[in-house]
């Protein structure tokens, strides 16, 4: 069974897409080796020649030409592919002349001198920083200052997957160390080398050291331990040894960018708690699965530095845990980091690990000029020095700029353990340090101030700042956070025309930067008729004014507007150039927003296809066309929508949506909303295919009269917590799948389920409600790792590896199911299956399956299986069932071949059997069965095999004849007590399995009765009679006897005939015998006729009916 990994990474390593840049001469294929090769030697031959790489360049001319030119001069000549000739000369100026004749040929389409292309590898000088993380803590003044001063050596030990100490930048700086410790599975011993290759995770310690760097001075070392192997796992042994060795090391600090599930293990909670004791700082990633991090360690803890991720606006990031056990935030969204081995690009990684190296850097610059502080001391530093959540966050209502990055989200598993965020301040602890701060700076310069404040204007204005009299004042106008060394300076009033978003903050030489300021200004300008083409119906079919963000008139040339045309804002579209909407905004005109009067109730298909709408605002509309608003909207007011067709807002970057009237919405209405948070529509019956696909954020929807959910309808919604569509009936495929964030489900009147998949990797769904289900398709629950909670009370067939890979099942109940598919509780820890309706089941449905080595295995688990109509166990259905061992099956009939292969079942009961192509296999098994049983091809691998079953049977021909012992159940006949003219019926329980029995009884009633009929639920006192059987015998072979006895019988009723049936009641469930109905007259013919019983008897019995 897959096994729970006890040690998670925290956080999925994000690199963004390379496009590598080949020379010109290597972008066709036949020829490409040639000229590799021809290249190489030749600047092998340049070195070897003492020519330094800038002199061998100059010296080089490269020409395309759709003729080849005759050589120049003396040089050298390759020819490279796409008519691409290169030439090399012995120095630069015969160079340089050669260049001004190729480039005088008509021929020639360009010629120029080979050049130097610096790599953009990164830089880890005092005098700047690479990361505009480190920018908004301020590590440069900080680093500055820290050269000046005899600053003690402190030390960070990353615990992590290692360190590319090879790279050239990590090496410069002298302060990158190898401990020479791996207790990982992966890479070199003796070394915390990290692992050579492309993976993400190989270079996740390589990341953090880039950023531990960037951010820190020279007197700052960092040395790696590596506890975590290539994929970002590791043992907790592995991470406790690296804590503890890093502090006999003499480590200050030490970085985990790591967590785990729960409370803190004891390994992992006392070497923390040892490194508190003895002076060293533990910094710790919060997570990143928007969850509360208090259910995560080492987070958890009191002893650490807790640290969310905030964006570079100084906004939550939308990954990042929260909680009040959270101390810090530091930039963790589009971190530019170094450390690959062959890239000298850099790379853009998301996640509270790199969060945290920004704290680890700020605790070691605390330490750098308080070398004497204990861990709590260092602590309050930090704190007295952040910028609080009321500066920090920021966002703008009409303009979105921090993008989310697709990849920023895949392989994320196990979140939303708690409850969501109450409160936005639950992602900011104290908030983020300023480094100024630490070093010592204590006067605060003054916050920006805004000539013009925060509002809608309809005409372009002049805006001024200001601030303390020699203070710089830097802005954005992105809505990100202002640094001096990633923002505009102000050196003069600012003309607003548009709306936009302004940041700004103050520098003073000697002073701590100031707080941000900002302001919004929205521009709504008043469109003049002019601008405008209107057809009959009143629908604008085209605008060619200059303004992008307009106020439309209520009537144009006398008419009154009531929509907006098809493709009204694309005059020149020819709809077979384009085959979806967003390939049209890369030649778009930017409308950034427009508000529509009262009066539009529609807008068509396309209307605003080739333009990026920002805001839109329309009360009366009421139909958005085939994808009328596919564009990248962050504020829209129309209350009054009813209709929206296909695609009509997918793409956009609203965060609610609250459509009290819409009732239709056609496909992917919504899809590909990377901010949409929260979704209300009461009145929407169908929820479409792909209505809310890859809407990433979305985590509250309410659907009130919703019936059915098409296709995929929230697929990969990461972040999904509660679904409200108390009137969904239908489900088609994928539903919900890789909802990982998905906890409960309640869909009170779901009937059916079309398609496959609805909810498989909701890895932490725990609880399900779905009290009206009929059916579970193939593979619905698979990896729901942490299902544990299901009440489906009316399915009746189950699919497919429906409950593959679910983790935290225990008892699980079904009480109307039918039939049961293969595999479909493969590594599943269900213990009990109570069925009473199952008829049928699959192959294999139980086992365990390794897919590392594609075999099947013991599943220890299933402890019970309670089918009592069952009919038939098909070929493996119970295979690798090791933890079985009872089974009762009343009314089983057939079992397949191997049905119990490697099955741990010692005790089958099964009267009804018929025929059998295999039986138990653990040795001591006991099979009860009747004289139904006909056929048995099973050949026994041992004779401690027993069979219970009627004497002269079949099953005890069997039994002789593969040398198994038999047992008579058969002990249950009517027999006459003579004496008083009684009716005995006497039973024998042969209690195999050693189980305490709670009660001996008999149910009985006169006449001939179905064995249906007589059970203990159907006992009234009248017609079905009890009797608790306290008067019995236990024997020395474990067979427990127990009769039934009716005396003084009346001649009169000699005829009348009794049915009895015996029961024991074990585990609160009751056990019944077959019926046996008899009568006195029918008894005494037995006997008299019986040869073996001795006369005397048969005389006693003759006495009474003189």
């Amino acid at each position: 069974m897959k096994k729970t990994i006890s040690l998670l990474v925290a956080l999925t390593m994000i690199v963004t897409s390379l496009s590598i840049a080949f020379p010109v001469f290597a972008d066709t294929g036949a020829e490409v080796d040639t000229v590799v090769d021809e290249l190489s030697e030749l600047y092998q031959e340049e070195a070897e020649d003492d020519k330094s790489i800038e002199d061998s360049a100059a010296s080089r001319v490269i020409v395309k030409a759709n003729i080849e030119p005759e050589t120049y001069g003396s040089a050298e000549k390759i020819n490279g592919t796409d008519d691409v000739y290169i030439y090399q000369y012995e120095t630069a100026s015969e160079a340089a002349n050669a260049l001004e004749y190729y480039d005088s040929l008509s021929f020639v389409e360009w010629a120029e001198t080979d050049g130097i292309v610096e790599s953009q590898s990164s830089s880890f000088s005092a005098d700047e920083t690479f990361s505009y993380g480190a920018d908004m803590f301020g590590s440069k003044y900080a680093k500055q200052y820290l050269e000046t001063i005899d600053a003690p050596e402190v030390n960070i030990a990353l615990i992590d997957t290692g360190i590319n100490f090879h790279k050239v930048d990590f090496q410069s700086t002298n302060r990158v160390i190898d401990s020479g410790i791996n207790l990982s599975d992966t890479g070199e011993e003796g070394t915390a080398q990290a692992d050579v290759g492309s993976l993400s995770t190989v270079y996740h310690g390589s990341h953090i050291t880039s950023i531990l760097l960037d951010n820190t001075a020279s007197n700052v070392n960092i040395i790696g331990y590596k506890a975590m192997n290539r994929d970002g796992y590791g043992t907790l042994s592995a991470v406790a040894t690296c804590v503890q060795q890093a502090v006999e090391d003499g480590a200050d600090i030490i970085n985990l960018s790591l967590n785990g599930i729960g409370e803190p293990p004891s390994l992992i909670k006392e070497a923390i708690q040892d490194a508190y004791k003895n002076g060293v700082i533990c910094v710790v990633a919060a997570g990143n699965y928007n969850d509360d991090v208090s259910y995560y360690y080492p987070a958890n803890m009191d002893e650490v530095f807790t640290v969310g991720a905030v964006d570079n606006g100084g906004n939550p990031c939308f990954l990042s845990n929260y909680g009040e056990e959270l101390d810090f935030v530091a930039p963790g969204y589009q971190i530019e980091v170094y450390g690959n081995s062959s890239l000298d690009k850099p790379q853009y990684v998301n996640g509270t690990s790199f969060a945290a190296p920004f704290i680890a850097a700020a605790s070691a610059v605390a330490l750098s000029v308080h070398p004497d502080y204990s861990v709590e001391e260092i602590k309050q530093v930090l704190i007295d020095s952040c910028v609080t959540k009321n500066d920090l966050a920021y966002s703008s209502p009409y303009l979105r700029d921090v993008e989310i990055k697709d990849s920023s989200l895949s392989g994320f598993t196990f979140g939303n353990l708690g409850e969501k965020a109450e409160s936005e301040d639950l992602y900011y602890g104290y908030g983020m340090p300023q480094m100024q701060k630490i070093v010592g700076m204590d006067e605060v310069c003054s916050a920006p101030e805004f000539s013009v404040s925060s509002g809608t204007y309809h005409e372009e204005f002049e805006l001024s700042l200001s601030s303390d009299a020699s203070a710089e004042i830097y802005y954005t106008t992105d809505g990100s956070y202002p640094t001096a060394e990633r923002s505009e300076l102000y050196t003069e009033p600012l003309t607003v025309s548009s709306t936009v978003s302004i940041r700004a903050v103050a520098y003073s030489d000697g002073k701590i930067k100031s707080v941000p300021s900002s302001a919004v200004y929205k521009m709504e300008y008043y469109a003049d008729e002019s601008d405008f083409t209107i057809d009959d119906r009143g629908y604008i079919t085209g605008y060619t004014g200059e303004k992008n963000e307009i106020i439309v008139p209520e009537a144009i040339n006398g008419t009154t507007v009531k929509g907006v045309a098809e493709y009204a804002f694309y005059d020149d579209f020819d709809p077979a150039e384009m085959e979806e909407s967003q390939q049209a905004w890369d030649r778009s005109e930017h409308l950034l927003g427009i508000v529509l009067p009262n009066t539009v109730t529609e807008i068509e298909d396309y209307a605003f296809f080739s333009f990026i709408l920002s805001y839109v605002s329309a009360p009366g509309l009421k139909v958005i066309g085939e994808a009328g608003l596919s564009t990248p909207l962050v504020y829209l007011n129309a209350p009054n929508i009813e209709r929206i067709e296909d695609l009509g807002l997918n793409y956009s970057n609203l965060t609610e949506l609250d459509l009290p009237k819409l009732t239709y919405a056609g496909y992917a209405s919504f899809r590909e909303n990377k901010y949409l948070a929260k979704v209300k529509m009461p009145s929407l019956n169908i929820v479409p295919d792909s209505a809310f696909n890859n809407c990433y954020r979305l985590e509250e929807v309410e659907l009130d009269s919703a019936v059915e959910l098409e296709d995929c309808a929230f697929e990969r919604c990461w972040f999904l917590r509660n679904v409200y569509a108390p009137d969904v009936e239908t489900m088609g495929d994928m539903g919900f799948t890789y909802c990982d964030n998905l906890r409960e489900i309640s869909l009170p009147n779901l009937i059916r389920m079309d398609g496959v998949y609805n909810f498989k990797w909701c890895s932490t769904l725990t609880k399900i409600d779905l009290p009206k289900l009929q059916n579970i398709p193939e593979q619905t629950f698979m990896y729901c790792y942490m299902l544990s909670d299901i009440n489906m009370p009316k399915v009746e067939q189950i699919g497919y590896q429906a409950f593959y890979d679910t983790y935290s099942l225990g008892n699980i109940q079904f009480d109307s199911l039918k039939v049961l598919g293969d595999e479909v509780f493969v590594n599943s820890t269900a213990s009990e299956l109570y069925a009473p309706n199952l008829e049928t089941m699959g192959n294999k449905v139980f086992a365990s399956y390794s897919t590392w080595n594609d075999t099947y295995a013991q599943n220890t688990n299933l402890k019970i299986i309670y089918a009592p109509i069952l009919k038939t166990l098909s070929d493996e259905t119970l295979a690798y069932t090791s933890g079985l061992t009872e089974l009762d099956l009343p009314n089983l009939k057939t079992i397949g071949e191997n049905a119990l292969y490697e099955s741990g079942v010692n005790y089958l009961y099964a009267p009804e059997l018929e025929t059998a192509e295999s039986l138990p296999v653990t040795d001591n098994a006991v099979v009860v069965v009747s004289d139904k049983l006909t056929n048995c091809t099973y050949v026994p691998q041992n004779t401690t095999l027993t069979i219970q079953g009627d004497k002269g049977s079949y099953g005890e021909k069997y039994a002789e004849s593969n040398g198994l012992e038999f047992i008579d159940v058969n002990a249950m006949g009517g027999s006459i007590r003579v004496t008083d003219a009684g009716l005995r019926f006497g039973y024998s329980f042969y209690d195999t399995q050693k189980k305490e029995v709670e009660e001996y009884g008999f149910v009985y009633a006169a006449g001939e009765q179905d064995g249906n009929d007589l059970t203990v639920e159907q006992i009234d006192g009248e017609s079905v009679l009890q009797l608790v059987a306290y008067n019995r015998l236990t024997h020395e072979d474990e067979t427990t006897t127990f009769n039934l006895v009716f005396t003084d019988i009346p001649q009169a009723s000699y005829d009348m005939e009794v049915t009895a049936r015996a029961y024991v009641k074990i585990d609160g469930k009751y056990f019944y015998s077959d019926v046996t109905t008899r009568s006195f007259n029918q008894v005494a013919n037995a006997v008299l006729a019986d040869d073996e019983i001795d006369e005397n008897t048969k005389d006693a019995l003759r006495k009474l009916y003189q």
